[in-house]
């Protein structure tokens, strides 16, 4: 109905003979364009406000980051050297001064699965903020390869708007990744779905599709698919359970990725080549399972 808008407005003219019949058209078509124009925002509304809600939880997200940085009063060093991930002389305490964790002194070889687990679960949350690079009181140094080779994937992630391409493709890919690769790499985290590769390019909100155990195996795959030398997990045996996570750390050994994962405390140690051990008094104990 809304056409015949311009067409209503112009006939007394036209009846008076101010106007041609040719001037009705192109009214009409021009309206039609305005039309179309003023509809773009209310047609893209659910994309505009999907854009808007990943924006505004991004900057919330580096808000937290920095001030998590800022308020903490902390003395750590932080370097990256390739192929290597170590702590050195790490000393951790809580903000009220507790002491977490003494001279932490450990390298984690590269293709090492290693459980980091104790009774005190304090300890164990402040050397996986001390790793990530949060905020974290204390000092000594945390050595990790550059950034492109290790991923760390917290115990919540986010899967915003978007297509699976682009939430698997590593930022600088060495080689071009064809379909087949991806569809596989999905199906070896258990998220195959019966894909097919015109899914790969399927506009979807995935927090909203996907169960959080499934945005997390998304997120691993995502690291996956960058090829780092470590990956760093919290809680993973709490976020997939036992069986699976057994598949992953084999799927890890396959492709001689290391791993940490900060556990539960009382997890299963089975499946590691090693154990970061951490106690109530601030000492650990570094056991290697493959001697």
């Amino acid at each position: 109905m809304i056409q015949i808008i311009p067409v209503v407005l112009i006939a007394p003219a036209f009846m008076r003979g101010d106007m041609e019949f040719g001037v009705i058209t192109q009214s009409a078509a021009a309206f039609a364009m305005l039309v179309g124009a003023f509809s773009f925002i209310v047609a893209q509304f659910n994309s505009i406000s999907n854009f808007a809600t990943v924006v505004a939880r991004i900057s919330s997200l580096l808000e937290a980051i920095e001030d998590a940085r800022s308020a903490a009063d902390t003395h750590i060093e932080r370097s990256e050297v390739e192929g290597v991930f170590a702590y050195e002389g790490l000393t951790l305490t809580s903000p009220t001064g507790e002491l977490l964790l003494k001279d932490l002194s450990v390298r984690v070889p590269p293709g090492t699965r290693v459980i980091v687990t104790g009774k005190d679960d304090a300890a164990g949350i402040a050397l996986f903020r001390a790793t990530v690079g949060l905020g974290t009181p204390g000092s000594g140094r945390v050595v990790t390869p550059p950034r492109q080779l290790v991923r760390f994937l917290g115990q919540r992630t986010y899967s915003g708007p978007g297509t699976l391409r682009q939430i698997l493709a590593p930022p600088k890919p060495s080689a071009e990744t064809t379909d087949a690769q991806l569809l596989a790499l999905l199906k070896s985290v258990g998220l195959a779905r019966d894909l097919t590769p015109s899914d790969l390019d399927s506009e979807q909100d995935w927090s909203a599709l996907l169960s959080p155990r499934e945005q997390q195996l998304l997120a691993l795959a995502s690291a996956l698919a960058a090829a780092p030398s470590y990956i760093v997990l919290e809680k993973a045996d709490a976020i997939f359970g036992h069986e699976l996570l057994a598949e992953i750390l084999n799927l890890l050994a396959e492709r001689r990725i290391a791993c940490l994962n900060f556990a539960e405390p009382g997890a299963p140690r089975s499946a590691y080549d090693a154990v970061l051990e951490y106690g109530a008094d601030g000492s650990w104990s570094w056991i290697d399972r493959r001697e």
